[in-house]
């Protein structure tokens, strides 16, 4: 809901505050903007000035009305020779020392409303919210900021959280204050609310839209507040800034890293998976040339001589003699993986039966009497029970027999 034509707010939420009562009890009244129009109006206490719960304000900026018996307000008439802050203050407050106050003034016509505060006490509220990290945007004095609301007001009787509002023309004609008041719902443009809230929320219209008539000497106190609580708020933006940037960089730098990573252990993979299958190509390299070796070495078994020897040893084999087996280049040591075939070159193992030991002993001389036989030997010779025998006998070649 609008709630004046040429009031811009620049925040998301404004808060303002009022000091009421002797007990210095602290009413706050918290209001949101969107656009250009105020929303959902709600009020809450933080206890007294001495202790106060400042955990909704922390860091946050108020607009104050000091609103109690340490504030003393008059009415006083102007001549036009009087329309100076200095005469209009004396003629309401003769002999006061102008030096030790801080006041406000409220000006219509002939007509003036003066409200004055010590300037200690002042110095002390200020600093106490200074030291609860709450920056003071504006402070104003008794009833005073009723009349920055009182534009397009259509009401002519107000009530605030002390006092009795009587005005018209939205300019302020009578303040009569009281020390009882009840709790009583008033309409201004549109939002509804009560006499309590009515001060706080006119400090914080106070501090978006002047006033002509309306003047103070608290700029310079202000402006030294409420410059500290920026550059607090500055610093601490710029520490989460900075935080926030190392963060970031730490988070990119992460990913950044994350993502070689996984490519380094990508191809750490593809390294491994390589080099097993170089160990797989090699292994099966060995085994292919000992595959050729053991082709090449039984190529040489084969040999046409072979069937030479073979069948000059089966020719001179007397009938009582039984040839089982025929061993031409004996392999001479187990065959184990990966390990290279060893044959014994030039020899012939023969093993069989006989019947007869004579006639296998000249069988003997008579290969040992061949031309290609280097010595025939008996390696074996054991009796068996039916007269028969068995035997094993090497051959050894000689080398290139033609």
């Amino acid at each position: 809901m609008k709630i004046f034509d040429k009031l811009l707010l620049p925040e998301i939420k404004l808060f303002g505050i009022e000091i009421v009562n002797h007990d210095e009890t602290i009413v706050v009244v918290e209001a949101y903007k969107k656009n250009n129009e105020i929303h959902q109006l709600k009020s809450f206490e933080i206890g007294c000035l001495n202790s106060m719960d400042t955990t909704k304000l922390t860091n946050k900026a108020v607009s104050m009305v000091i609103n109690n018996n340490q504030v003393i307000s008059k009415e006083a008439l102007m001549s036009s020779k009087d329309f100076d802050e200095t005469s209009i203050i004396n003629q309401a407050f003769p002999q006061l020392n102008i030096n030790d106050f801080y006041y406000n003034i409220l000006t219509h016509k002939s007509q003036a409303f003066i409200s004055i505060c010590r300037k200690d006490y002042m110095n002390n509220i200020i600093a106490q919210f200074d030291g609860a990290k709450i920056g003071i945007k504006s402070i104003f004095l008794g009833n005073l900021p009723i009349s920055f609301i009182l534009t397009n007001q259509e009401s002519e009787l107000l009530f605030t959280s002390n006092a009795r509002i009587e005005c018209k023309n939205s300019q302020i004609l009578n303040i009569i204050t009281s020390s009882e008041t009840k709790i009583t719902d008033q309409n201004i443009s549109g939002l509804s609310i009560n006499n309590k809230q009515l001060l706080p929320f006119s400090a914080i219209v106070a501090t978006l839209k002047p006033h002509t008539g309306f003047s103070q000497n608290l700029q310079t106190l202000l402006s030294q507040s409420y410059k500290q609580f920026q550059q607090q708020n500055l610093t601490k933006s710029i520490l989460k800034f900075g935080l926030s940037a190392i963060f970031v960089v730490l988070l990119v730098n992460f990913l950044v890293f994350n993502s070689y990573f996984n490519k380094y252990n990508q191809l750490a993979e593809k390294k491994i998976i390589y080099n097993n299958t170089i160990n797989q190509i090699e292994s099966l390299q060995k085994k292919i040339t000992q595959s050729e070796k053991l082709v090449s070495k039984l190529a040489i078994v084969n040999n046409p001589k072979n069937a030479f020897y073979l069948n000059q040893i089966i020719e001179m084999t007397p009938n009582d003699l039984l040839l089982h087996s025929f061993i031409y280049q004996p392999i001479s040591k187990k065959i184990k993986d990966e390990k290279e075939i060893e044959l014994t070159t030039n020899v012939i193992n023969l093993q069989g039966i006989t019947e007869n030991h004579v006639s296998f002993l000249n069988w003997v001389d008579k290969i040992d009497a061949l031309i290609w036989v280097e010595k025939c030997e008996v390696i074996n010779y054991q009796f068996k029970e039916n007269q028969s025998s068995e035997f094993t006998l090497q051959i050894n070649i000689i080398e290139n027999t033609k």
